[in-house]
């Protein structure tokens, strides 16, 4: 048996660990979504509820890939009973800043819901991380420079939806993490690197986008807005640390209303990024 479960991308944090089966699985949407982006977002939202249960069935056929997520469970359920026992020393600290253990627990319906899903990607991205040590990567190799130009770059014709995701990161960000707090920088780690290999690798959020893209009549590529978000959640996890949570919900508004207004200057040929009017406008 093989713990090390490959877990669904960042927009399924509802998931438990999958098999090396169902990961098999979620690779070939990876794929599909690539050569055939679908207009259609329910279809693609069932693909991956149908994935996300093929994954847990899976789980339970080969419990070795459930040891992690038991492990962190565990680990976060003591530091809660520490917490409320009043017991704290640096090495409990140290433990729960670093499993995210306080995500949501600050009080509130929205933070202990934004807490649960935050914890989702924590186990999640462990999992990715597992997977990346214990089973090479198939595919074309590509230098590092490449690699971060294709989880976090823009180019100009996306420019608009780029600046979109960035703002979606700041604010989605202080969601998962119950608050923007200094556990946020952890949170924000584990959902940069989530988004970035769907950006990557054309997962199920990348899919997602570029259906609701097509839809909406534009080119289809959600690649834009998903980079934009890894880079969100990467510089919210950072700002997390200067202690100034309503400054980084401002900036992260200001960049998804100033976004919105580019797309509408764009499409009345006002303010094009890359000097080109858009088709059919």
């Amino acid at each position: 048996m093989d713990p090390t479960a490959k877990a669904p991308d960042a927009a399924c944090v509802f998931s438990a660990p999958a098999s090396p089966d169902a990961g098999e699985s979620a690779q070939e949407m990876e794929e599909t979504g690539q050569k055939e982006q679908s207009g259609n977002p329910l279809r693609v939202i069932g693909e991956g509820f149908k994935t996300l249960a093929g994954n847990v069935v899976a789980s339970f056929k080969n419990p070795a890939s459930l040891i992690p997520a038991g492990v962190i469970a565990l680990l976060w359920t003591v530091l809660t009973v520490f917490g409320a026992l009043g017991v704290r020393s640096a090495p409990t600290d140290v433990l729960s800043f670093l499993s995210f253990a306080g995500a949501g627990t600050g009080g509130g319906i929205v933070k202990t819901i934004g807490g649960i899903l935050g914890k989702g990607v924590f186990v999640a991205a462990v999992y990715r991380v597992i997977g990346l040590f214990r089973k090479k990567e198939k595919g074309e190799k590509h230098t590092l420079g490449e690699t971060l130009r294709g989880a976090f770059g823009f180019s100009l014709s996306d420019l608009w939806s780029w600046i979109l995701g960035l703002g979606f990161g700041l604010i989605g960000l202080a969601f998962l993490s119950g608050g923007m707090q200094p556990i946020s920088l952890i949170g924000g780690i584990a959902a940069a690197f989530l988004a970035a290999r769907s950006a990557l690798n054309g997962g199920f959020l990348t899919r997602l986008t570029g259906s609701f893209s097509k839809l909406l009549g534009g080119r289809g590529d959600g690649g834009g807005f998903v980079r934009g978000l890894a880079a969100g959640f990467a510089a919210g996890g950072l700002l997390s640390l200067l202690g100034i949570p309503v400054a980084v919900m401002i900036a992260g508004a200001v960049l998804i209303a100033g976004s919105i207004v580019m797309k509408i200057l764009a499409r009345f040929g006002v303010a094009v990024p890359g000097g080109k009017k858009e088709e059919g406008k």
